[in-house]
């Protein structure tokens, strides 16, 4: 199991740090680790990658965007 900090699980989905942060206020699920001697807020990334994905499939712009190709 991968575990990722925000700032490598914005750049896994290329989002920001902040809506890391706004996905873990909604309900995603993050743990802690201890790195170089500091506590760090940290997900799995097939947990990132599912929330990415269900985010993106709910995507107004990403919806239009599939009809096109269509």
């Amino acid at each position: 199991m991968n575990l990722l900090t925000y700032r490598e699980a914005a750049d896994r989905v290329n989002r920001s740090r902040r809506s890391i942060r706004r996905w873990r206020l909604n309900g995603m699920p993050m743990g802690w680790d201890t790195r170089d001697g500091q506590r760090v807020r940290v997900v799995s990334e097939e947990t990132l990658l599912a929330w990415f994905r269900a985010r993106l499939i709910a995507d107004p712009v990403h919806q239009q965007r599939m009809r096109r190709t269509d």
